[in-house]
């Protein structure tokens, strides 16, 4: 019997740099995050999601739910049951959050910020109590921003957002508008796959049900901040500052 080859996946270019990718795995639709810990929350269900690896740039990615609509994302993944495969989602990480970031602040109540893709908000809340001007809003709830279309910020945060969108680079160009030219600055938290090792596509972070379609390295994290002007500066595996070039 001839193996039949699916063309759909093969020599597919990187989100990112246009390089050259390989398949580097396939995950079930329900593997969660929540397998790390040891806790399966929903069993396999037969839909292969296909992850690519850039030979260049170290990007990885899933082609799988490009063409999904918004309305598809919540009905399948950010629905009801989103808060057993992240059940740090809608309290602990946003806390977690504030108590790093907001000594970076330096206490200067002058600072305006937006949380981009800000799920329930709470990060901005607590920020607000502590007596910082902070906005939140989630694109993929699709509401109005409680502030004017053309308003930018002196800072954007995307926490645990750059791993969850299907075109990086309209998502990254969003997050640019609302930044001030010249001074601004972009705070993200997001777990880049130069620590993956050999563990490849099995690694914990590689979730489609928790909407980790793709997954970053640090050159690509560095190329993707380079082209819109930006230079980024990590503190971590997971936190990363984009500020404007000289």
């Amino acid at each position: 019997m001839d193996i039949v080859v699916d063309n759909k996946y093969q020599g597919l270019r990187c989100k990112i740099c246009d390089g050259n990718t390989s398949i580097l795995g396939v995950k079930d639709f329900n593997r969660s995050c929540e397998e790390e810990k040891g806790r399966q929350i929903f069993a396999p269900i037969g839909h292969a999601l296909y992850y690519h690896k850039c030979g260049s740039c170290g990007f990885i990615f899933t082609t799988d739910l490009d063409n999904w609509s918004i309305d598809d994302y919540i009905k399948n993944i950010y629905n009801d049951e989103y808060i057993k495969i992240d059940p740090d989602y809608s309290g602990k990480r946003p806390k977690d959050c504030v108590a790093w970031f907001s000594p970076l602040l330096g206490g200067d109540k002058s600072i305006t910020l937006l949380d981009y893709g800000a799920g329930n908000d709470l990060f901005s809340k607590e920020l607000n109590a502590q007596g910082y001007d902070a906005v939140g809003w989630d694109p993929m709830w699709q509401t109005a921003p409680a502030f004017e279309k053309d308003t930018t910020f002196d800072v954007v945060t995307a926490f645990e957002v750059l791993e969850h969108t299907p075109s990086p680079w309209e998502t990254i160009k969003e997050i640019i508008s609302f930044v001030k030219p010249e001074t601004g600055q972009i705070v993200v938290s997001t777990l880049v796959n130069d620590i993956i090792g050999s563990a490849g596509s099995e690694y914990w972070y590689l979730s489609p049900r928790n909407g980790h379609v793709c997954m970053h390295s640090q050159k690509s994290l560095s190329i993707m901040f380079d082209k819109v002007g930006m230079e980024v500066q990590s503190f971590s595996p997971s936190q990363h500052i984009a500020s404007w070039k000289d």
